[in-house]
């Protein structure tokens, strides 16, 4: 049995290389584009599947068969990135600064807790 793990291109977090635990043992670091080739060994019954990179974690990936697995970025984290840089160059450029900062604020508080929760999302890849 092989599970082979890919890590997609993601604009968020792509600097660094993600740890990736099998069971809750480390067993590799992934850079962008990287793929990795995991053996259990004979008599693991179900494998558990997460990344982490500086504090941000994953969802919990559970595996029995020969699988693929990707790790791409969670879109809410990229898209609440992109809404708080947008709220902060509107509150510059408009008179509506009032509405803009408290709400460039909520989303930054939105980034950081998501950013704790779930940062990636593995996804079994059926072919």
């Amino acid at each position: 049995m092989t599970i082979q793990i890919e890590r997609k291109f993601g604009y968020m977090g792509y600097l660094g290389r993600v740890k990736l635990y099998a069971n809750d043992e480390p067993i590799a670091k992934l850079a962008v584009g990287d793929t990795y080739t995991y053996e259990p060994g004979e008599g693991q019954g179900i494998i558990r599947l997460k990344v982490t990179q500086l504090g941000g974690g994953s969802n919990t990936l559970f595996l029995k068969d020969p699988a693929k697995v990707t790790i791409s970025v969670n879109p809410y984290y990229t898209i609440t990135f992109l809404l708080f840089f947008a709220c902060l160059f509107a509150a510059n450029i408009t008179p509506y600064s009032i509405v803009f900062l408290p709400l460039a604020l909520l989303l930054c508080l939105v980034f950081i807790l998501l950013g704790f929760s779930k940062t990636f999302v593995l996804k079994e890849v059926r072919e």
